[in-house]
């Protein structure tokens, strides 16, 4: 295990690709916050690697996880992550991926606030294969194209108040995606766009849209809810 008890600081904006921090195995770490920076120079772009994987592995933070740059972050294969903060902001250069995989595995956060410019398709929140993320609140802002994604039986996002997504600037989309028995639980929920566009989407059997109070669909452009034949949403509002 290892216990730290200041701000922990990866990175340093510089030009060093390849940059990695791997926990497994059962490993225990402690943080009170943590800054993860990536490098922005042109032309060489480096990026940032956080693995949590493996059961009885744990991250937890008790203070602001703050990630800028290109990065890349995963709790997969039963491991478990607590955040009392997130803050994201992924550029536009490459792919900026955030997932949480398999069963056991989980990634619980306070506020949850994340901006992703990148205009790769492979960018984007993603919940799979039966894995859990807890938020209090969440606020997505894509400014090129942002993709979120529960997918498999058992994928849960849980937002225990608002859920917000935003696609910023024109070409800007942000999509809520839930298919093949996944289910997303919000306390309440905006999909609006200023000039880009807002969708969530949700497919398969079992998949489910749990939403307590009122859902806000629309803005300057469009937002579009589509709802196949085998799927639900309910909403309290």
């Amino acid at each position: 295990s290892w216990v730290n008890a200041g701000l922990l600081t990866m990175g340093n904006g510089g030009l060093n690709a390849g940059n990695e921090m791997r926990l497994s195995d059962g490993a225990s770490f402690s943080t009170v916050g943590a800054e993860v920076f990536a490098s922005t120079f042109w032309p060489r772009f480096t990026s940032y690697a956080i693995t949590i994987e493996g059961a009885g592995t744990s991250w937890s933070n008790q203070g602001p996880l703050s990630m800028f740059g290109l990065l890349y972050y995963s709790v997969r294969d039963g491991a478990q992550a607590e955040d009392a903060e997130v803050d994201i902001d992924a550029l536009f250069y490459g792919p900026g991926r955030f997932i949480v995989d398999g069963p056991g595995s989980l990634w619980k956060t306070g506020p949850l606030d994340m901006t992703l410019h990148s205009e790769d398709p492979s960018s984007g929140l993603f919940v799979t294969n039966g894995g859990r993320l807890e938020s209090e609140s969440a606020f997505l802002l894509s400014r090129s194209s942002q993709l979120v994604r529960s997918d498999g039986a058992g994928s849960t996002w849980s937002v225990a108040e608002r859920l917000a997504l935003s696609g910023a600037g024109a070409g800007g989309s942000n999509t809520l995606e839930l298919s093949t028995g996944a289910l997303v639980e919000t306390g309440g929920a905006s999909v609006f766009t200023a000039g880009g566009s807002g969708c969530v989407l949700l497919s398969g059997p079992g998949s489910r849209w749990e939403n307590a109070g009122s859902v806000e669909l629309g803005g300057i452009d469009r937002g579009l809810l589509q709802i196949d034949a085998s799927a639900h949403v309910r909403t309290g509002d």
